[in-house]
């Protein structure tokens, strides 16, 4: 149980709601801006829709026509400027990296064909 202070209009509505210091207040108290004190069951206190809902001997009832309020879709979050640079930057490394690895790869490659090919010309010259 809980105390909590509710505000409800003359058709019994629920229209505002807030806590209720225990300290400094009590069941049935009425406060000086119009709110009733109420000890309510944490349950019940967790089905107020304000607008939507009623208290009658310490039930809350939801009106049976309500419909929550879909939750709107979450905005997949967004990098920054700075973020969206230093992964452009990075991507430009990684590439710049293998291409020089490749260059380095064919370098090895013609330097290997180079000496191959000096061996063959240096065996064909000591034929003749």
């Amino acid at each position: 149980m809980a105390l909590i202070k509710l505000k409800i209009d003359q058709s019994g509505e629920i229209i505002a709601k807030g806590w209720a210091n225990p300290t400094k207040r009590k069941a049935g108290e009425v406060t000086a801006d119009g709110f009733t004190v109420y000890d309510l069951a944490d349950e019940e206190i967790a089905k107020i829709v304000l607008g939507h809902s009623k208290l009658a001997d310490g039930t809350v009832t939801v009106d049976a026509d309500y419909v929550a309020p879909a939750d709107p879709e979450p905005e997949a979050p967004q990098p920054s400027a700075d973020m969206q640079a230093i992964a452009l930057l990075t991507k430009q490394l990684a590439t710049a990296k293998a291409d020089a690895a490749a260059a380095q790869q064919t370098a090895t490659m013609a330097q290997t064909a180079t000496v191959a090919l000096t061996k063959e010309l240096a065996a064909l010259k000591g034929a003749n």
